[in-house]
């Protein structure tokens, strides 16, 4: 959210959007929601109703080639890469997603700490001026989501949404600050890739998409 709020350049692309629940965080001119379920990208348009919000129906593993290259000013996907089986397929889609960043551009993208972190951040270097990486979910944490979470979800707990256990939840959140250099004691890492190296931008577009209702694109031409 901090990085976010200081990007207001042109496009904005949330990869793994589902309904748009990340959209208050964008501040680009455009907000660009991808995912592979339909109904919630539907869901969102219906909330967002701006013509500066525009739904992208695809799949990570395979669609994000069809995206213009060197054309997004910020790329998101949290949550969502590690939802791809495959780690050959991980690593390609992370790829993919550094193309189609724009010069000067910021990549975030979260995965666990069983991928080759130090392999991804050695081939994002090449491309990328900037890398931070930050780890996440320690143990602390992890006991804490497991007592709390309800129905998958973190925070809709009726107790945990009390103000005793917020201040719990927050001094957890300032011990897990204190591992975010230590991939061992934690299992997500943050990668947050600015100052894409380069220097062309391309027009992002949607010609390789389909429209298939208002402000929602989809990657399959047989629709």
């Amino acid at each position: 959210e901090k990085k976010l709020k200081k990007i207001d350049s042109a496009i904005g692309l949330d990869i793994g959007s589902t309904n748009f629940k990340n959209r208050w965080m964008f501040h680009t001119k455009r907000y660009y929601g991808f995912d592979i379920d339909e109904e919630a990208l539907r869901k969102g348009l219906e909330k967002h109703t701006s013509e500066n919000v525009i739904g992208m129906l695809g799949d990570i593993t395979k669609d994000l080639e069809k995206i213009t290259t060197e054309s997004v000013d910020v790329v998101v996907a949290t949550n969502t890469i590690d939802h791809v089986k495959e780690q050959n397929e991980r690593i390609k889609a992370i790829q993919n997603l550094e193309t189609i960043v724009a010069p000067n551009g910021t990549l975030i993208f979260d995965v666990t700490t069983k991928n080759p972190i130090a392999a991804i951040a050695q081939t994002l270097q090449s491309h990328f001026k900037d890398i931070k990486i930050i780890f996440y979910e320690n143990p602390y944490s992890r006991t804490y989501e497991k007592i709390f979470e309800n129905n998958g979800f973190l925070g809709s707990h009726p107790i945990a949404g009390r103000r005793p256990f917020r201040l719990i939840a927050w001094c957890i959140s300032r011990i897990e600050y204190l591992t975010y250099r230590l991939p061992s004691l934690n299992r997500q890492a943050m990668f947050i890739c600015e100052n894409k190296i380069g220097t062309k931008r391309n027009n992002f577009n949607l010609e390789k998409f389909t429209q298939i209702y208002p402000r929602l694109y989809s990657s399959s031409c047989d629709r």
